[in-house]
């Protein structure tokens, strides 16, 4: 019997999209709360990993999360220094967003393993100014991202990928201002997950409509409004 596909969340996702992920077939696993980050983000998976082929890059702390992958994934860790406590920029070092052979985020920021994988596996870096690329970016498909950064619009628009610009700020992220569309969602096979409900989003026709063109079906986990917790991480 094959092992089930497994997911990496928060470790305060909502129960409600717990128990969906869950029913729909997935072992979840929380991240838990790192207090040396800063508190809403110190579970948040997109924070403290990051796969890329065949290679899961992760903080020490969360590497026994990975042991049911060992021999199916090569797990590493950052090369970066240790902090007592760490702040933007700091805290996304692996925060860049693997869309098909492309890879997006702040290269001058990229922790070294980062940079070695991108080689290894022949990635195109797309460097933007946003320290928080995947939180903002919503993977779709090889060439398709969903994002409210302008700046990650501009840059992957020049290098002729489709991407939908949201106008609204309407993700939450508590302590924040707001969250990012990036780490509301997950993409699993073909099926993009978000955490809430993307009706409540005023709007969900262009998401539901660029996702349809791209044949990706959209899963809302729960009736809450889309919130961020770091992106859905399967594996």
């Amino acid at each position: 019997m094959e092992d089930k596909k497994i997911v990496f969340a928060d470790s305060k996702i909502s129960e409600k999209c717990a128990q969906s992920l869950e029913k729909s077939g997935f072992e979840l696993v929380k991240i838990p709360e790192n207090t040396e980050f800063d508190a809403p983000v110190s579970s948040h998976p997109d924070i403290f990993m990051i796969k890329i082929g065949n290679d899961i890059v992760c903080y020490k702390e969360i590497k026994h999360l990975f042991d049911k992958k060992k021999g199916q994934y090569q797990i590493s860790e950052p090369t970066g220094f240790e902090k007592e406590k760490y702040v933007y920029p700091d805290d996304c070092k692996l925060n860049f967003a693997l869309c098909g052979n492309k890879l997006i985020g702040k290269y001058d920021n990229a922790d070294e393993k980062i940079k070695e994988l991108a080689q290894k596996y022949n990635l195109k870096a797309i460097n933007v100014n946003q320290g928080y690329a995947k939180c903002n970016i919503c993977v779709v498909d090889d060439n398709s991202i969903i994002t409210e950064d302008k700046g990650i619009y501009k840059e992957c628009s020049r290098e002729g990928m489709d991407v939908l610009l949201l106008e609204n700020h309407e993700v939450i992220l508590h302590g924040y201002k707001n969250g990012f569309i990036g780490g509301a969602s997950g993409l699993c096979d073909n099926t993009l997950y978000f955490c809430g409900n993307v009706d409540l989003h005023s709007e969900h026709d262009k998401i539901y409509n660029f996702c349809k063109a791209r044949g990706i079906s959209v899963v809302s986990l729960s009736d809450e409004t889309l919130y961020d917790c770091g992106s859905l991480i399967f594996i």
